[in-house]
């Protein structure tokens, strides 16, 4: 975040907060039965520069940190670039978000503690983003099963966890025919590639979008 001499500026004008944010974006694959972690990650093209400005009528604003974090938020969800991004924080290997609030409130109350809480405020916030679009095979596999139309005896048994009462839309019936429920059948796709009872490989049934044009 760029700065200065730690005072608040004494013209008038409006208070400000200006994001140039640097976005990269690139694309990988969360493999059936990886486990979970990233495969063929590549970048979709050069780093693009978006800017935005936040006009802050009460420089008081500056003081408060939900205010400032709201302001962030604001800004950065109508990025373009990162409109259509999930900026959850969980999402973040650094929430940088919280981190840029926190720098402004500590700015501004060093200002208002030595007296100069009237001057305008004039923030520029730089940030590199780098967005990585994941196409999550398991969770794609478990749509594309969900769409098999198959028949299961009332009360057959999850081939997993043994329990019965397999009813939709609580069960998934593989290509194979083997029903498992929901969750124990999409646990069981992070960690192997095949039906848990009589091993029919599932690969190669959904493809990442980008993949082949005419994928799942």
């Amino acid at each position: 975040m760029d700065g200065h001499d730690g005072s608040a500026p004494l013209e008038e004008g409006p208070s400000y907060v200006r994001f140039v944010c640097k976005i990269t974006v690139q694309r990988a694959s969360s493999r059936l039965g990886g486990r979970g972690d990233l495969a063929d990650v590549e970048s979709t093209g050069p780093v693009r520069v978006f800017e935005a400005k936040y006009p802050v009528d009460d420089p008081s604003d500056f003081l408060d940190y939900d205010r400032i974090r709201r302001i962030v938020w604001f800004v950065l969800i109508r990025m373009p670039g990162l409109r259509d991004v999930d900026l959850s924080p969980s999402n973040w290997d650094i929430f940088r978000p919280g981190a840029v609030a926190t720098s402004i409130l500590r700015i501004a109350q060093g200002n208002d503690d030595i007296g100069l809480c009237g001057g305008h405020y004039r923030f520029a916030v730089e940030m590199h983003v780098k967005v990585t679009l994941v196409f999550g095979e398991p969770r794609a596999l478990l749509r594309y099963c969900g769409e098999e139309v198959m028949q299961v005896a009332a009360g057959d048994p999850c081939g997993i966890c043994l329990g019965g009462g397999l009813t939709s839309p609580t069960l998934v019936n593989l290509p194979c025919g083997h029903a498992f429920h929901t969750l124990c059948i999409l646990k069981s796709f992070f960690k192997d590639t095949a039906c848990p009872l009589c091993r029919h490989d599932l690969r190669d049934l959904v493809a990442a979008p980008w993949a082949t044009p005419n994928s799942s």
